[in-house]
C-alpha cells in the first residue's frame, strides 16, 4: 500500500475527530494544577453578598432549564425534546453545573449517587462561582488565612478573573443548541447584566 493511500484516510479521520471535539460547548474553568472544587457552599462562607445575589441569576438556575418541561419554547425552537430529562446528559451538564465530574464538583451521572455525591450535586447545581473563577481549594483557604494578601497571590494559586470573553465562550458559543443564530456573545453587555452575574462588592484592601 502506498504512503498516500495510508495518509489520506488518517487525515480524514483527524478531520472528523476535530469536528466531534467542537460539537458541544466546553466550559473554561476547571481544576487546574490539582485544585479541587469547594462548591457554592464553600465560597459562600466568605462571599455572602455575592452568593445571595447570585441565587437570583439565570446562571444559578442553569440546571433547572434542563429538566423535563422547562424552557419549552427555546427547546422546541432548537429541535430538542421538551419532555426529555437533560439533567442526565453529560454533554449538557458540562455547561449547566459547576465542576462536572471533577473532585469536589458535580458528580458524574450514574444509576444512583451515594450520600456524599448527593450533597455535591446539591451544592454544585447551576453555573456557580468556580465555573467562572476556577476550582478554589488552593486560593480559597489562602485568602482566609492571609488577611494582607494581594489579588496577584490568589491568581497565582488558580483564581480566574473574568476580564475577557475567553472566560465565558467555552459555553457561550455557536455550539449552544438553544442559543440565537447567528450567535454573538457580547461580553461587556453580559458583564453588566445584573440578572446574569452576582453583585460586585468592592475589595477591602488596596490591590
Amino acid at each position: 500500500m502506498s504512503r498516500r493511500a495510508i495518509l489520506v484516510p488518517l487525515l480524514a479521520l483527524a478531520g472528523v475527530l476535530a469536528v466531534l471535539a467542537f460539537a458541544r460547548p466546553e466550559p473554561v474553568a476547571c481544576a487546574a494544577d490539582g485544585a479541587d472544587f469547594l462548591s457554592q457552599k464553600g465560597c459562600k462562607k466568605c462571599h455572602f453578598k455575592q452568593a445571595k445575589s447570585w441565587k437570583k441569576t439565570v446562571h444559578a438556575k442553569a440546571l433547572d432549564c434542563l429538566k423535563p418541561g422547562a424552557n419549552a419554547e427555546a427547546k422546541t425552537k432548537a429541535g430538542l425534546s421538551v419532555d426529555t430529562d437533560y439533567t442526565k446528559d453529560p454533554k449538557c451538564l458540562k455547561c449547566h453545573v459547576t465542576g462536572y465530574g471533577q473532585t469536589g464538583g458535580y458528580p458524574e451521572v450514574k444509576d444512583a449517587w451515594n450520600e456524599d455525591e448527593q450533597k455535591l450535586a446539591k451544592n454544585n447545581g447551576g453555573v456557580g462561582c468556580e465555573s467562572c473563577h476556577g476550582a478554589g481549594s488552593k486560593y480559597g483557604p489562602y485568602k482566609k488565612d492571609h488577611e494582607e494578601y494581594k489579588r496577584a497571590d490568589v491568581v497565582a494559586l488558580g483564581l480566574a478573573v473574568p476580564v475577557t470573553a475567553d472566560n465565558c465562550t467555552g459555553c457561550h458559543n455557536k455550539n449552544s443548541p438553544t442559543g440565537p443564530k447567528p450567535y454573538v456573545f457580547d461580553f461587556e453587555k453580559m458583564k453588566a447584566n445584573a440578572e446574569a452575574i452576582h453583585a460586585h462588592v468592592p475589595l477591602k484592601h488596596e490591590h
